[in-house]
């Protein structure tokens, strides 16, 4: 569907581990004061944060203004990070 006045026309997905408001180095997750329109409105948006399945409570217990996306348990491919 075509967004509607006020919303963003894309979602926010952003890749996230360590960073939950419960770890020691918090992530600035919370996006709402920096998605406004140029009348400085806010703007209606939908921000997905992929996290490793071992961190999902953690994310999900930090906000309520975020969709937590977990990452497959399995390897899908071969990386050193992961």
């Amino acid at each position: 569907r075509k967004p509607r006045e006020g919303e963003a026309p894309f979602p926010i997905l952003i890749p996230s581990a360590g960073r939950s408001a419960f770890h020691e180095e918090a992530g600035l997750l919370d996006l709402s004061a920096t998605m406004v329109s140029t009348a400085g409105e806010p703007v209606g948006f939908v921000q997905i944060v992929a996290v490793k399945p071992s961190e999902v409570e953690l994310y999900r217990s930090s906000a309520p203004f975020f969709v937590v996306l977990e990452l497959p348990k399995d390897e899908a491919v071969q990386h050193p990070l992961y």
